[in-house]
């Protein structure tokens, strides 16, 4: 079975897609703030470098968890600036 080549947008009414590995669709990510946007790719480029690592579960959980509240928030940007 494939994986799939994209998936929905998880911004609320958005409708779009997001390609495969991507947070959300172009233009919900695009309403994004720079600063919030820096900060996902940063908290998932950690979050991927201890999981390669093979760090300690508790560093992989701590960067897992800022991963998720920075993409969440990045979520919330967008679905407060939809028009």
């Amino acid at each position: 079975m494939s994986r799939p080549v994209s998936t929905p947008c998880p911004v609320p009414l958005c409708g779009g897609t997001a390609k495969r590995g991507h947070l959300m669709c172009r233009s919900c990510w695009s309403r994004v703030p720079r600063q919030l946007q820096a900060h996902v790719v940063r908290s998932w480029r950690a979050y991927r470098t201890k999981l390669a690592a093979r760090a300690l579960p508790h560093a992989r959980l701590e960067a897992r968890k800022a991963y998720l509240d920075a993409s969440q928030a990045a979520v919330d940007a967008a679905e407060a600036s939809r028009p």
